[in-house]
């Protein structure tokens, strides 16, 4: 018998469905399964731990089934999650604006429209 199967007997003992035992451990209902069904090898300390705790046996039920380095939480090493890679496209760089152009002057002595030019009429 594996750890897997161990663990489906005593969810099925219980009632429990894989869904709520995943609610219980912070996983969902198909991490269970694929602990059950032997496809998720290499379970942490802390998942067995929350998985005794749900399924109402001591952490040393599982001790037949995992290697001896796991018995201790203490001695496994807690490794920071990787940093999630950014979704979606990048965003583009935008240039900053630049400066507005100065408008020069028209030619001098041109008078403005609808003004008419200061001097003896």
């Amino acid at each position: 018998m594996d750890i897997g199967s161990e663990i489906r007997r005593l969810r099925t003992a219980k009632g429990l469905t894989l869904e709520q035992v995943g609610t219980a451990i912070g996983a969902g209902r198909s991490y269970v399964y694929q602990i059950e069904s032997g496809r998720r090898s290499g379970l942490t300390a802390d998942a067995l731990f929350r998985l005794a705790a749900v399924l109402g046996v001591e952490c040393g039920h599982f001790r037949p089934f995992v290697s001896p380095d796991l018995a201790d939480p203490a001695a496994m090493p807690q490794a920071e999650p990787p940093p999630r890679k950014p979704r979606g496209r990048p965003k583009k760089a935008t240039p900053p604006d630049p400066a507005p152009a100065e408008v020069p002057p028209g030619p001098p002595g041109k008078p403005k429209r609808g003004k008419k030019p200061a001097g003896p009429t």
